[in-house]
């Protein structure tokens, strides 16, 4: 990235890799717990679960700018932990809220460091987003060996950890043989 009086430049390299298409929208399944407890280390009834599901939609404008929108979002809270007699009003307008805009964000070969939100866009529902941008951001050299490094994303800075497990190689010829018996 360079950046100028005015304007933030971005050199795409000449071989990326990823190769994103546009026009071309990639949906992934989201599924995350928040957990929130004002007691140290023991169950208690000061604490909250949300579970929160949804599609979340990306597509690339250019090879250097995606746009990222959820949509099916429900939002409940732990069904293990639920008291019938609180009901459940845990969406209460979250899912509206994340459905709402969608966000740009600058996308530097798998590195997210700028975010174009909108004006209606409220902190907690940035910060939301934030939070996926920030575990699909990706700044490995190579998708074949460990890297270990300090990681600069829309939420800061941060020990990041990339481990190989393995590459899933399979055998071509039993499958095609297996597909024609």
């Amino acid at each position: 990235m360079h950046e100028g009086s005015q304007y933030l430049y971005i050199l795409v390299p000449g071989v990326r890799k990823f190769k994103y298409q546009e026009r071309t929208l990639y949906i992934h399944r989201y599924q995350v717990s928040i957990w929130t407890s004002l007691s140290e280390n023991q169950p208690s009834h000061n604490e909250s679960m949300l579970l929160v599901n949804a599609d979340v939609i990306i597509n690339f404008i250019s090879p250097c700018e995606g746009m990222l929108r959820f949509q099916n979002v429900t939002v409940s809270h732990d069904q293990l932990r639920y008291q019938s007699e609180f009901p459940d009003n845990a969406s209460a307008g979250l899912d509206g809220a994340l459905e709402g805009n969608a966000l740009r964000f600058v996308f530097n070969d798998g590195e997210i460091r700028e975010l174009c939100p909108t004006r209606d866009d409220t902190s907690w529902v940035l910060n939301f987003r934030r939070g996926f941008l920030s575990m699909f951001q990706n700044t490995m050299l190579r998708f074949d060996i460990d890297r270990k490094h300090h990681e600069l994303d829309v939420n800061g800075e941060h020990a990041t950890s990339y481990d190989f497990v393995d590459i899933f190689l399979f055998d071509l010829m039993n499958i095609m043989s297996a597909r024609f018996m």
